[in-house]
């Protein structure tokens, strides 16, 4: 495979990752932004400094354009049922929040900005199996704080199908990428169109 771009994606909430693999998340040293067309600045909405951020980039890779994208809900999918739901529904809902990703904390303020009530959540470790021990501890989780619905990443859902907690409808909160600073000179660097298109 060629390489045409290289767009390097940093997480707002933790952009440098507390060093390499394994102690840190980074994949390669921070000078490899040197070798980036663009950077995207993700989860923009909730990290604390994006202009020290963007400072540090610059720094490391001067004149590298760096925009902005936050996660904004798309759809709510119904694994219980098999159905879609509007967002709306969410709005005032209580719910236990189920993940098994890198950032949780992030898919529990998603779920939170959605409307929903969240009072708890179970998180496991990315890409975690679901069992059915977790089946059992979901199910009871929700009942003991009732919880209205259980809901999930879309990520975490192609793993949980199998083992779907009972007693509670378990949902799908799907996300966009929506870049929200940035997109014009993105595609500049790219050479390809990056903004958001709706539905």
């Amino acid at each position: 495979l060629h390489r045409d771009a290289d767009l390097v994606l940093l997480d707002s909430t933790d952009p440098f990752g507390g060093g390499l693999l394994p102690r840190g998340r980074l994949r390669e040293p921070i000078a490899g932004l040197r070798r980036a067309d663009a950077v995207l600045l993700t989860r923009a909405d909730q990290g604390d400094d994006p202009e020290g951020i963007r400072r540090r980039v610059e720094a490391v890779a001067p004149g590298c354009p760096v925009g902005r994208a936050v996660l904004r809900p798309l759809r709510l999918r119904d694994l219980t049922a098999e159905c879609d739901r509007s967002l709306a529904e969410l709005r005032g809902r209580r719910v236990l929040a189920v993940s098994g990703i890198g950032n949780p904390g992030s898919f529990l303020r998603t779920v939170q900005a959605a409307g929903a009530v969240l009072v708890g959540s179970v998180a496991y470790p990315d890409h975690h199996a679901f069992t059915e021990e977790d089946r059992r501890r979901m199910g009871d989780a929700a009942r003991l704080r009732e919880a209205d619905w259980i809901v999930t990443t879309d990520k975490d859902a192609v793993r949980l199908e199998a083992r779907l907690p009972e007693g509670r409808p378990v949902l799908v909160l799907e996300v966009a990428l929506e870049i929200v600073e940035g997109a014009e000179a993105l595609e500049t660097a790219l050479g390809v169109p990056v903004r958001t298109r709706r539905g």
